[in-house]
């Protein structure tokens, strides 16, 4: 079920120019300078995006740089870890173009292996462990939600989970004795969907300011939503660890939240939608109503998920996901809507729910 919930003002930002650096002294030890310089990295990526100047899959994959990098820095390489050197490095590695649409996603695949690998096993059967990570999924109430307690978060969990053992590498391309951070690149991974050349020519126009905000927000909104989906992917993958059951326990919880985040959305519509933008179609309401689709099928997750605990905790096996993994015809219906007062008469009646 849609809710209404209040917009999240923006803070002013600067662009990424490492301006938190100064309070770095050069006579502190290393492990002092490195622990300021990576708040000060941090920090300046999250000003950056509540600012509206740095989408949400870029602030995850320059926290995961940062992250696959500690192991790399010494006294004499600090200074190219700031946030400015390694914004450039992953700008240089991808070619952005602002046409393009820029989604977080989860790679079900290496997922599977590091549960197979008995990581999840070892990081999250204890108490304090599983419970840090189940209180974070079950936070979640708006898309908002996601940011909170980041980049902390990302750092428990590669904390956790970063000493992968040998039988990882059973995939040619996965190194993992090289750098145990770099799990966390596998199972989040930017997904592009690039701008079809015939199709660029059509909307040469620039961006309304407005529309390019809104359109901004559902792509921050969507990555929040599929790096809240990883999150999930791995919680459900510990709940048999922590009530006793062996790896088969998992066996319908993973699939059933994997192939409904798999089928959720549409690209085709969301490059239509991004056309419409350009163009000065596309409406607030439209993109507020996508985002309350988007926090309604996270609140499902989590509801499927407490259901699956309640079940671990009294030895059942675990629920269909089924009855509570549902609302994607919603959300692509929301998603290539055209008609206003379709629009209009579904916002009056959840105004009047609420």
């Amino acid at each position: 079920m849609l809710s209404l919930s209040s917009k999240v003002p923006r803070a002013q930002s600067s662009p990424i120019n490492d301006k938190h650096m100064h309070s770095i002294n050069e006579t502190d030890s290393f492990e002092t300078r490195l622990s300021l310089q990576n708040e000060a990295v941090t920090e300046e990526w999250k000003e950056n995006l509540n600012a509206g100047t740095l989408l949400f899959s870029d602030y995850i994959e320059l926290m995961i740089e940062l992250l696959s990098n500690q192991k790399k820095v010494n006294n004499s390489n600090l200074h190219l870890f700031t946030s400015t050197n390694l914004y450039n490095k992953c700008k240089r590695e991808h070619e952005w173009d602002r046409w393009d649409i820029k989604i977080l996603s989860v790679s079900g695949v290496y997922l599977a292996a590091i549960q197979r690998s008995g990581v999840i096993e070892k990081a999250f059967v204890e108490a304090g462990s599983f419970g840090r990570l189940k209180e974070y999924v079950e936070s979640i109430r708006v898309m908002e939600d996601v940011d909170r307690g980041l980049p902390e978060f990302l750092w428990f969990l590669a904390g956790q989970m970063g000493h992968l053992p040998g039988s990882f590498n059973a995939q040619d391309d996965v190194n993992a004795t090289e750098n145990s951070y770099h799990y966390v690149e596998w199972i989040f991974v930017t997904r592009t969907i690039p701008d079809p050349v015939n199709y660029r020519g059509r909307t040469s126009r620039p961006w309304d300011h407005h529309q390019l905000q809104h359109f901004t927000d559902l792509q921050n909104n969507l990555s929040r939503f599929g790096f809240f989906v990883g999150i999930a992917l791995i919680y459900a993958s510990a709940i048999p660890y922590a009530y006793g059951f062996d790896f088969a326990y998992t066996r319908s919880i993973v699939p059933a939240i994997e192939e409904y985040f798999t089928n959720f959305s549409s690209d085709y519509l969301l490059r239509q939608l991004s056309y419409r933008a350009t163009l000065g179609l596309a409406r607030e309401q439209q993109f507020l109503l996508i985002k309350m689709a988007l926090e309604a099928a996270a609140g499902n997750i989590i509801r499927y998920l407490e259901a699956c605990v309640l079940a671990a905790r009294e030895g059942r096996k675990a629920p269909d996901g089924s009855d509570h993994l549902v609302g994607r015809g919603l959300f692509k219906f929301l998603l290539g809507l055209r008609s206003e007062s379709v629009e209009s008469r579904i916002w009056r009646h959840l105004q009047c729910m609420d």
